[in-house]
C-alpha cells in the first residue's frame, strides 16, 4: 500500500488511532492507508469493514447503531491510552496486514494467478 500525498502521511502520523465511525463503507481503503502509518484502527463493524478488519488483531469494531456505540468508542480509545503496547501491537499487525495483502506487486502476483487459473479453467472446458 502506497500513497504519495504529503499531508495525508503527515495527518496519519500525527494520529494516535484512527477511527472510521462510518454508518455504510464498501470497502475501507482509508484503513489501508492508516496501517500504512502503523495506526490501531476502530472501524465500524458494517459493509467490507468487516471482511477487512481482523477484531482484536489488526483493529477494533464498533457498532455505528447500538445505543451504546460512543460509550464502546470512548472505552477502545481508553484502552490504546492506558496500554501502549496494545496500541502498537495492532499498529503493527495492521502495517503487516497492509504489506502482504494490499501492496502492489503482492496485488499483481494475485492477478496473475488469478488469469492462469481461470486459463486453466478455460483449457479444462474445451
Amino acid at each position: 500500500m502506497r500513497n504519495d500525498n504529503p499531508e495525508l502521511i503527515q495527518a496519519f502520523h500525527a494520529c494516535d488511532v484512527f477511527v472510521l465511525p462510518s454508518m455504510h463503507e464498501p470497502f475501507g481503503i482509508v484503513v489501508l492507508e492508516a496501517w500504512s502509518s502503523s495506526k490501531p484502527v476502530i472501524a465500524s463493524r458494517v459493509g467490507g469493514l468487516q471482511a477487512l478488519v481482523s477484531d482484536g488483531d489488526t483493529g477494533f469494531f464498533i457498532n455505528p447503531n447500538a445505543s451504546d456505540a460512543a460509550v464502546d468508542l470512548a472505552a477502545k480509545l481508553n484502552r490504546f491510552a492506558t496500554e501502549p503496547e496494545l496500541k502498537n501491537k495492532i499498529g503493527a499487525n495492521g502495517l503487516r496486514e497492509a504489506k502482504s495483502k494490499y501492496d502492489w506487486t503482492e496485488i499483481g502476483q494475485q492477478l496473475e494467478t488469478l488469469y492462469q487459473r481461470a486459463e486453466e479453467n478455460c483449457a479444462k472446458r474445451k
